[in-house]
């Protein structure tokens, strides 16, 4: 069974988490030591449509 999309697919990785942290009220800078690990895990697919994402 197929999972949901939860991203905005037009949106690049990083502005999908720049769109979902002010949203929260808040900035990834605020917040990057809750998010350091994955952060640096996806930062080469940073800058990649999230629609583009595998969803596997």
């Amino acid at each position: 069974m197929p999972g949901r999309f939860s991203l905005y697919e037009d949106l690049s990785i990083q502005e999908n988490l720049h769109f979902f942290a002010t949203v929260f009220g808040t900035t990834i800078e605020e917040n990057y030591h809750l998010i350091e690990d994955i952060y640096k895990q996806i930062e080469p697919f940073k800058d990649r449509p999230a629609g583009k994402l595998s969803g596997g």
